[in-house]
């Protein structure tokens, strides 16, 4: 007698092997490239956040300048109150915006480091997992955690988003 299961499992091809998605590619590539791309983000944000912070007090040092100069002039001994004003208000905004680039900069220093210290304990850590220390096993939870990463970016680059347009405000060019 003839099983009939046998007999429906012959007349299937043999699976082959699984084709590969178009869309899975070689990890150790996009982990090469996650890395260049991550370096290249981190090292906009750092040059923005030290450019940006350079011109603000460098326009501010300049607007000092010129209100000692029309302080000067006769027309600006009449103005004096309006004068220091509006001095106040451009040193008060541009503070805040500075303080904006500051945390910006302070968190992608953190993640560096947090970054760098799970890293460097991961690649150091025992092959035997049940001997590794809490660190050890942080570190490698905090490792994939993309999320975490990609929020501190999208912050930094907000917080810098806000530190220009308030140097924007503060420098009055804007109606």
């Amino acid at each position: 007698m003839i099983n009939e299961n046998a007999v429906a499992s012959a007349a299937v091809p043999a699976a082959a092997a699984p084709a590969q998605s178009k869309y899975h590619h070689d990890k150790d590539k996009y982990l090469a490239r996650y890395a260049e791309h991550n370096a290249r983000l981190q090292t906009w944000i750092g040059g923005y956040g030290a450019g940006l912070s350079s011109l603000l007090v460098y326009q501010f040092r300049t607007a000092i300048g010129d209100a000692k100069e029309l302080w000067k002039s006769a027309a600006g001994a009449d103005n004096a109150p309006t004068i220091l004003l509006k001095v106040a208000g451009m040193h008060e905004r541009l503070s805040y915006a500075l303080v904006l680039i500051a945390v910006a900069l302070g968190l992608q220093v953190v993640l560096l480091n947090l970054n760098k210290a799970t890293q460097f304990s991961i690649t150091h850590s025992d092959e035997d997992e049940t001997k590794w220390t809490w660190w050890e096993n942080v570190s490698e939870k905090f490792s994939a955690l993309y999320s975490f990463d990609a929020l501190c970016d999208a912050a930094s680059i907000g917080l810098l988003g806000m530190a220009t347009y308030e140097g924007i405000l503060a420098l009055g060019l804007v109606p």
